[in-house]
C-alpha cells in the first residue's frame, strides 16, 4: 500500500470513526505555515477553530508506505521528526502509521498502539478549549489578528503560528540528574504560581546518575516520571506563555 493509499485510509477512519468534520482536516501542509523556515510536510492535520476564528492543530498524522517497518533506526527518525513537529505546532497529539502498524502519543506522555485509545474529535475539541481557558485566566490582553505576514495556500486553513499564542524553550544537555532532582523541578513547574511563566507543558529525556534515562512529562498540577530508552544526549522542552528563560536555566541547573 502506497503512502497515498495509507493516507486515504486514515482520512476515512478520522471522519467515520473519530467523527472529525471533513472541513476541519488539512492534508499536505507545509510546516513553514507554523514557523517560518521550518522544513517538512504534514500529511494530515486535524484542526479546531479557536475563539478568534483561526484554526489550531490538535492532531498530526504521519503516514508511510506499508512496506516501511516501524522499528529500529527508521522508527527513531520518524519519532524525532514528530517531536520536532510537535515542538513547532504544539498540537499535542501525534499518530505514526504505515497502514498496518500504528503508534499514538499525546501531550500527557502516554503512548499507545491500538485504535481504541484514540480520542474522538469532540474530546480533542473540548480539551483544546479547556487549555485555552486556562491560559486566558492568566492573560490580561488578547492577540489582534494573525499577523504572521505570510501567504497561505488557499486549500489550507489559516493557522496561527505557534509562537503567536505560546512560546517554547528547549535545551540539549549531557548533565546527569537524579530522579529526585527531576521531581523537584517538575513540582516547581507544575505549581500554579507563574514563577517561571504560564507553563502549560514540559517534556524531556535526561541521563540519570545511576546510568538509566529519565523521561518526564508535565501538564499543570500533574506530572509523570518514567524510565526510557537511552538517547545520544539529554533533551528538554517547556511550552507556555511569558516564559522566564533565565529562571528555567537555573531551575534545570544548566
Amino acid at each position: 500500500m502506497s503512502q497515498e493509499l495509507v493516507k486515504e485510509r486514515v482520512l476515512k477512519y478520522l471522519i467515520e470513526d473519530l467523527f472529525v468534520p471533513q472541513d476541519m482536516i488539512d492534508t499536505n501542509v507545509s510546516l513553514n505555515e507554523f514557523e517560518e523556515g521550518a522544513e517538512g510536510i504534514l500529511d494530515i492535520v486535524v484542526n479546531v477553530k479557536d475563539k478568534q476564528g483561526y484554526f489550531a492543530p490538535v492532531l498530526i498524522v504521519r503516514c508511510t508506505d506499508d512496506d516501511v517497518a516501524l522499528e529500529g533506526d527508521t522508527l527513531q527518525k520518524e519519532i524525532e521528526f514528530l517531536e520536532y513537529v510537535d515542538n513547532i505546532t504544539m498540537a499535542g497529539r501525534m499518530i505514526l502509521t504505515n497502514g498496518d502498524q500504528m503508534m499514538y502519543a499525546d501531550w500527557t506522555g502516554e503512548e499507545y498502539d491500538t485504535e481504541a485509545s484514540l480520542p474522538t474529535y469532540e474530546q480533542m475539541e473540548r480539551e483544546f478549549f479547556e487549555a485555552e481557558e486556562m491560559l486566558a485566566q492568566h492573560e490580561h490582553h488578547h492577540h489582534d489578528g494573525c499577523g504572521c505576514g505570510h501567504d497561505h495556500d488557499h486549500d489550507h486553513h489559516h493557522h496561527h503560528h505557534a509562537d503567536e499564542v505560546f512560546t517554547s524553550w528547549g535545551k540539549e544537555t549531557p548533565r546527569k540528574y537524579t530522579k529526585e532532582e527531576v521531581e523537584t523541578i517538575l513540582k516547581a513547574l507544575s505549581a500554579d504560581n507563574n514563577e517561571y511563566g504560564i507553563i502549560l507543558r514540559a517534556k524531556g529525556m535526561l541521563p540519570s546518575q545511576d546510568g538509566t534515562w529519565i523521561y518526564f512529562d508535565m501538564v499543570p498540577e500533574e506530572y509523570e516520571i518514567r524510565e526510557g530508552q537511552p538517547e545520544y544526549t539529554g533533551r528538554l522542552c517547556v511550552i507556555g506563555s511569558k516564559i522566564d528563560e533565565a529562571k528555567l536555566e537555573k531551575l534545570f541547573m544548566l
